[in-house]
């Protein structure tokens, strides 16, 4: 090491010859200027202190860190003949116009960074993290070795033009301030492309405008991208830890959930796919919403809106539960404009936190199991739901062709206190285990063991 027991007050070279580094470099507070193309023979450690470090070209397959709580220049190409392992950059750095870096793993600027004029820096399949500010509005040509995929993460606020190899590539904003925007245009290439916002704590308000089968049209814009909010060849989208927004297209889009948070997005004839989004959002089209598979409590406590799991929704009419067991809640006055459909496994439809005057007519069994019938000022209608409870025994509405079926397997064990029956002539008595209407005088009250749990 150089100034590693005494720190010298400070290094130069001049542009004459060449240098060789194979060790670190330490200066008590002086500047490191080295103007003649180096070659690393190991890795090294650029520490200046407060001092400002100056780099022309280098080459040479070792890691390089440059330290310095002053400026950071690099002058002239990094790695154009053999390219450094890596390059990290512990302060506040510059890029004069137009010069590369070509490295075999990740770069690192852990500082603001400023660039000037076309940059093209080449990985074989890393990382570019931008840990500061971004300014200088260059050009940025961020491409990988064979194509493979890349992922640049900024940290600040940027302003540059970005643009990405073909390889499923990712940029990430991690955005920690509301002044973390980014201002510039996206490419990343025609590879299946991620855009992330993992790490922020700032809320991600998400739009898709158009969702076509091209990846090339598919466009989704977001308030902090600023100038180059149209978000081009992106298929993919992760929230952050806020609570985070997906706006969907005015189509009629089909929402599908793998879990309460994450699922794909389709107007028919294009997909994208999301996860660690909070709030969806219809556009003014006809909407579904479909569940996981595993089962799940949708909560329907307003017009088309309400809360799947933990996840909001609103502006989407048509509700599908996933292959489990799943519940359908109405409370308040929430109600859907379209329908909703429980699918197969044991699904369960309540109404008793509804404050809306109802009336439900069974109209025939289910497509997949269960039942189908209408509710009348709560939604256009219903298909294979198995259990149901209703607001009040009242609002049933038999025909004399329903009485010899089950009606509904009713859910609620305390079913005789919700209303005097005489009132509506109808009798509860059970067949085969299951809770049914039929006409004529009042029976005993079945045993509740016989109702299902």
């Amino acid at each position: 090491a150089i100034g590693g027991s005494t720190a010298l007050s400070s290094l130069t070279t001049d542009s004459g010859g060449t240098s060789q580094i194979g060790a670190n470099i330490t200066t008590n507070n002086g500047a490191i200027t080295i103007a003649d193309p180096v070659t690393l023979t190991g890795a090294a450690t650029l520490n200046a202190g407060t001092g400002n470090i100056t780099l022309a070209a280098l080459n040479g397959a070792q890691a390089l860190t440059l330290t310095s709580t002053g400026t950071i220049g690099l002058t002239d190409t990094i790695g154009g003949t053999t390219a450094p392992t890596s390059l990290t950059a512990n302060g506040n750095t510059t890029l004069s116009n137009n010069i590369g870096i070509n490295v075999a793993t990740d770069i690192t600027f852990n500082g603001n960074t400023t660039l000037n004029g076309t940059h093209a820096f080449e990985l074989a399949s890393s990382t570019l993290t931008l840990g500061g500010d971004v300014t200088g509005g260059a050009t940025l040509n961020v491409n990988t070795t064979n194509n493979a995929a890349a992922t640049v993460i900024f940290k600040g606020a940027a302003a540059v033009n970005l643009t990405t190899g073909n390889g499923d590539d990712t940029v990430q904003f991690t955005r920690t301030n509301a002044a973390h925007t980014f201002t510039g245009t996206l490419d990343p290439g025609t590879g299946t492309n991620t855009l992330s916002y993992s790490g922020s704590t700032q809320p991600v308000q998400l739009t898709l405008t158009a969702n076509t089968a091209s990846s090339a049209t598919t466009i989704v814009t977001d308030p902090s991208l600023n100038s180059g909010g149209n978000q081009a060849k992106f298929q993919t989208f992760v929230g952050g830890s806020a609570n985070d927004s997906f706006t969907a297209s005015n189509d009629t889009n089909t929402w599908t959930m793998n879990s309460t948070s994450a699922g794909t997005l389709s107007n028919g004839t294009g997909t994208v796919t999301f996860s660690s989004i909070e709030d969806l959002k219809g556009g003014t089209g006809d909407d579904s919403l479909t569940g996981p598979s595993s089962g799940t409590t949708f909560t329907i406590s307003g017009t088309d809106s309400g809360t799947l799991g933990s996840t909001a929704f609103s502006s989407i009419k048509n509700l599908t539960g996933g292959t489990g067991a799943d519940t359908f809640s109405f409370t308040g006055s929430g109600m859907l404009t379209g329908t909703l459909d429980g699918q197969s496994g044991t699904d369960f439809l309540t109404l008793i936190n509804s404050t809306l005057s109802t009336e439900t007519t069974r109209t025939g069994a289910g497509t997949v199991d269960g039942e189908t019938g209408t509710i009348i000022q709560l939604l256009a209608g219903f298909e294979n739901i198995d259990l149901f409870d209703p607001s009040n025994i009242a609002s049933l509405a038999l025909n004399s062709a329903e009485i010899t079926n089950a009606l509904f397997k009713l859910k609620r064990l305390n079913i005789m206190a919700l209303l005097d029956l005489s009132s509506v002539g109808d009798t509860l008595s059970s067949i085969n285990g299951d809770v049914i209407f039929t006409e004529g005088s009042l029976s005993d009250e079945p045993n509740d063991e016989e109702l299902p749990e």
